[in-house]
């Protein structure tokens, strides 16, 4: 016969039990809220009545033995370090943590768009990838368009696999499905081959970016995150420096071998990827409760030092009302909504930029590769940068951040359609790049500040991503063959779509006004006491107390 607990009052109620059967009031998924009359809890298991905790705010029940730690038994032992040894810690945790997940990326990058740097390899010979595959310019624009369709579909199902399967698994199914089809990009011999195995691309590579984004909100408070996510992010124009020389190596390949040099292309980044694979695999750490290379305390300090709304390894595995919340969330759709705006001017603008650099006859094709890698390089640069000042400047809100790398980015590429000098162009598209970057990078920490579980969490990253590569499906026909070689509708268009999202992060500059001044000022306020008095602020920043009381299970 299962014991009972019963209780009457008006109470705000928060169940932090694994298993407890709670009868019809919360029946299987407990919601918070508030309870009037009795409610009866019936316990599986021989009842501590002594981890029964009764008071005027909340209710816990836990089963013995089954008992996780709530919330604020959690940071608890956020002051179990000082302000210096706590940055040693993070320290040790970027060390072990970001290599692994920039390398990831970074093979995520390189396989994704490898198909913009091998479009100019041999051009004008028969072993051109568009010769090969009978292709024509506009047509070979869809395999960017077929490609982003996809894993746009895909993130948000992919991420919600997150938590239930855990990081490691995660990212290792992901690694090893896409360099499959990565590689078999390679044995495509018309235009049905190529964007069939761009499609089955873009469906395995879905959840690997929101993935690492979920994974750094575990290990790192909003206010710390912006960096670490720009290092990883701005790898995408930094693996392209790998793809122009794979692409500037394999074009000499052509003629001396059964296989023009594009298929090497393919062939050796599915390599690399099954490599990857299984080093993720063997080296990623999971989550910061579980980390072998901390220590109990350490472990215990890097969880409790989280905000009350982030998520955690003792969160659900799957609530359907985190995901019902996060998608309906007006901000998060008008967050999708500017950030479209944006990638419709960056993406089309990468996704051409071997084209583009090409059509100004700078130099011979082959040496095009080689000039793409100095923008990459500035991009990389820029998003961390960019990223950091957003970090530091708290001051500033957010919007008004985004909006000034905006304008920059918008007068260098009017100048870009206009300046007729070669060499200028060329130093102004290396300057575009650092901006560029820094504006797209003030997206997802801006949007971390305010996530709310881990089902919350997985939720409103994956949808704002994959929202973020719906502009895919169609900037691949803004840089048409037809405004080549000066491009200057294309800029302009690029221009107005960028204004356009300008506009809506006005808007969400009040939508998040709030959280926005709340999570800096606390992140001013933290560096200040830390580097004063070398101690852990212990005050935090509190939006929702009906979210803040959410049930730990």
């Amino acid at each position: 016969m299962a014991n009972s607990i019963e209780v009457e009052a008006d109470y705000q109620l928060k169940l932090a039990a694994r298993g407890v059967d709670q009868g019809p009031v919360a029946q299987r998924f407990p919601e918070v809220g508030t309870y009037q009359g009795t409610l009866n809890f019936r316990l599986p298991a021989e009842p501590d009545t002594s981890s029964v905790i009764k008071d005027v705010e909340k209710v816990q029940v836990r089963a013995a033995g089954n008992g996780l730690p709530t919330i604020e038994e959690q940071q608890e032992k956020r002051t179990l370090f000082t302000y210096s040894e706590g940055q040693r810690i993070l320290r040790k945790i970027d060390w072990y943590l970001l290599p692994i997940l920039m390398f990831a990326y970074m093979i995520k990058a390189m396989d994704s768009a490898a198909i913009s740097y091998v479009k100019t390899m041999n051009s004008g010979t028969k072993y051109n990838i568009i010769k090969e595959l009978h292709m024509t310019t506009n047509d070979y624009s869809y395999t960017s368009t077929v490609f982003t369709v996809f894993v746009a579909l895909g993130e948000v199902p992919s991420n919600l696999f997150f938590k239930k399967a855990g990081p490691r698994m995660h990212y290792t199914r992901i690694i090893v499905l896409w360099s499959i089809a990565a590689a078999c990009q390679a044995a495509s011999f018309n235009k049905a081959g190529i964007l069939t195995s761009r499609a089955f691309l873009g469906i395995f590579e879905a959840g690997l970016a929101p993935g690492i984004w979920l994974h750094l909100t575990y290990w790192y408070r909003p206010d710390e995150v912006g960096p670490r996510m720009a290092i990883i992010s701005a790898l995408y124009q930094f693996a392209n420096i790998f793809n122009a020389f794979l692409s500037y190596g394999f074009s000499f390949v052509s003629g001396h071998n059964p296989l023009a040099g594009w298929r090497w292309v393919f062939i050796v980044e599915g390599l690399v990827g099954l490599v990857c694979a299984i080093i993720i695999y063997l080296w990623v750490p999971t989550y910061p409760d579980e980390a072998p290379f901390l220590t109990q305390e350490e472990r215990e300090w890097v969880v409790g030092r989280l905000p009350s709304l982030a998520a955690r390894k003792t969160d659900v595995d799957f609530s359907w009302a985190e995901v019902k919340d996060a998608i309906l969330d007006r901000t998060t759709l008008m967050f999708s909504i500017s950030l479209m705006l944006f990638q419709s001017g960056l993406l089309g603008y990468l996704f051409w930029l071997p084209s583009i650099v090409a059509s100004f006859g700078i130099s011979s094709t082959a040496t095009v590769q080689l000039l793409t890698i100095p923008p990459a390089f500035l991009y990389w640069v820029g998003g961390i940068f960019g990223s950091w000042v957003n970090d530091r400047a708290t001051s500033i809100p957010r919007f008004l951040m985004f909006n000034f790398a905006c304008s920059i980015w918008i007068g260098l590429l009017c100048a870009l359609a206009f300046v007729r000098n070669k060499a200028g162009l060329y130093v102004i598209m290396c300057f575009a790049s650092i901006f560029a970057a820094w504006a797209f990078n003030t997206w997802m920490p801006w949007r971390a500040q305010s996530l709310r579980g881990a089902s919350h969490a997985a939720t409103t990253l994956s949808f704002l991503n994959g929202a973020g590569q719906v502009p895919g499906v169609y900037t691949g026909q803004i840089f048409r063959s037809q405004y080549a070689p000066r491009y200057t509708i294309a800029f302009m268009c690029c221009v107005a779509l960028t204004g356009a999202s300008m506009v809506g992060a006005t808007i969400l500059g009040y939508l998040t006004r709030r959280e926005d001044s709340e999570t800096r000022r606390i992140s001013a306020l933290r560096r200040k006491v830390g580097k004063e008095s070398d101690r852990i602020l212990e005050e935090d920043v509190e939006f929702d107390e009906a979210v803040t009381k959410r049930n730990n299970h």
